[in-house]
């Protein structure tokens, strides 16, 4: 009989549950892996969701058509149903659950060039972070401990050039991204490293209406019909590297993308707050990186978009 699969990815081990109850263990290991492909093969499922688990997930998504689901959907749902307690077996039983009431969208398996531009970008934002701190200390390091720091730095500085070259040979031998990064990088305020971004994370892009692709970013704002916050809106969920990656793209898209600087200017002049103006931005030149690569276009000012 058809049903839902939820299951609660793990380093070593995989919790699965089904929609009619039923519920198993296996390793996650090649083999386990192999041998849970055979079982749901012969359960037919309707649907298999997954969490995002620190990247553990994708050897499952590689291997199963599956839906990965925001954490806090799930939570939500939970909640609504009156399941506070968390457990392994429960988690695997909630995510099967969500998958039958809420039906989500599968989730594309990545290709192996993707799965690698994924992990080289993630690296890439980990090694930024690491030397952003390194400056932070470095204003307040007493002078014997700044040569180490700048050698740190140095260090860090070497990395990051090895690793955008890794991901520029990445993306000039795929058949189509080359292209893609073009149209990515021909709109003012989108850089090599934004477009490197966007190709990794957001594979989604020129597929989705304008609606769905700030959904699944987590741009678009959900207003609040009733209590003291009644017609504010917030936004929430979606993807939150590509959300952040976008943040200052979109402050320098505010001065030198002519659309999105009179857009800003418009919402200003309505007393919006910096925050609400920046988001609104953020969410415009998505839509406009996202009606172009649909149209295989490069950036035209004219018509004014907005």
């Amino acid at each position: 009989m058809a049903t839902t699969i939820g299951i609660d990815v793990h380093r070593d081990r995989l919790m699965i549950a089904a929609h009619d109850g039923a519920q198993w263990e296996a390793p996650h290991t090649e083999d386990g892996l192999e041998q849970l492909v055979a079982d749901l093969r012969a359960l037919t499922p309707t649907l298999i969701v997954l969490e995002p688990s620190g990247g553990y997930e994708r050897t499952v998504l590689a291997a199963l058509p599956v839906a990965r689901v925001h954490p806090g959907r799930v939570r939500y749902f939970a909640r609504s149903h009156g399941i506070a307690a968390k457990s392994d077996r429960l988690d695997a039983r909630v995510l099967a659950h969500f998958g039958g009431a809420m039906a989500p969208r599968l989730t594309p398996a990545p290709s192996p060039a993707r799965a690698q531009a994924v992990t080289i970008t993630t690296r890439r934002r980990q090694v930024q972070q690491m030397r952003t701190d390194e400056l932070r200390r470095r204003h307040t390091a007493p002078p014997v401990a700044c040569a180490a720091i700048d050698r740190h730095i140095a260090f860090l500085d070497a990395e990051l050039a090895g690793l955008e070259q890794e991901l520029a040979s990445l993306v000039a031998a795929d058949p189509d991204w080359p292209r893609t990064r073009a149209i990515l990088t021909s709109v003012p305020g989108i850089g090599a490293q934004t477009a490197s971004l966007l190709l990794a994370t957001l594979p989604e892009l020129g597929q989705l209406d304008a609606k769905e692709i700030a959904a699944l970013v987590g741009v678009a704002p959900f207003t609040q019909q009733s209590g003291e916050g009644a017609g504010t809106g917030k936004i929430s969920g979606g993807r939150e590297a590509v959300r952040t990656g976008l943040w200052m793209p979109t402050l320098t898209a505010r001065r030198h993308n002519p659309v999105i600087a009179a857009f800003a200017a418009r919402l200003d002049d309505r007393g919006k707050s910096f925050k609400v103006v920046t988001t609104a931005c953020l969410r415009k030149l998505l839509t406009i990186l996202n009606a172009l690569i649909a149209k295989d276009q490069l950036w035209n000012p004219e018509p004014d978009r907005a």
